[in-house]
């Protein structure tokens, strides 16, 4: 895989190497200690749910990625683990053609500010992905499983 070369918010230019295994894994199990958090209720909207692209945004569903998503970015271990999976990168504000490497003072600057969720999102992702790459037609398949499980409950019961 390549280096992730990003524009954020600001118009700065974020660039990054892929971490180690040992940092990416790192990461990956501090964002999986907070997603085990995280109570995933789908509502009615899994019933005979055949893949994700079909769910709907009700306020169940929003609930959801609201509460995925703030336990993921309130975590101190996630940030410290992005953070270390991006010392090999750089930070190069709008304007300006020679960039920095990236620290915690990076974000200091008030600009840089809006850059950061994004920056944390991307870092993240990028490391992250590789790991997921093989799974995700294993996990349509369990998805479907569980919607037809769920579905066949629902139905009402003949006489036995």
């Amino acid at each position: 895989m390549g280096n992730l070369l990003k524009k954020l918010p600001s118009g700065a230019t974020l660039e990054v190497t892929m971490a180690s295994f040992e940092e990416c894994d790192n990461l990956l199990t501090a964002v999986l200690h907070e997603a085990a958090a995280i109570n995933l209720d789908l509502g009615k909207d899994f019933e005979g749910l055949k893949s994700l692209g079909e769910l709907t945004a009700s306020s169940q569903v929003i609930n959801t990625v609201k509460n995925a998503f703030c336990q993921i970015l309130k975590s101190r271990a996630v940030k410290d683990c992005v953070f270390v999976c991006a010392t090999r990168g750089i930070y190069t504000p709008d304007g300006q053609t020679a960039g920095a490497k990236i620290t915690r003072n990076t974000f200091e600057p008030e600009k840089a500010r809006q850059d950061y969720i994004d920056f944390l999102r991307e870092v993240a992702w990028f490391n992250l992905s590789p790991f997921f790459a093989g799974i995700s037609s294993k996990f349509a398949g369990i998805l479907g499983t569980i919607a037809n499980t769920q579905q066949s409950k629902s139905e009402p019961q003949g006489p036995s």
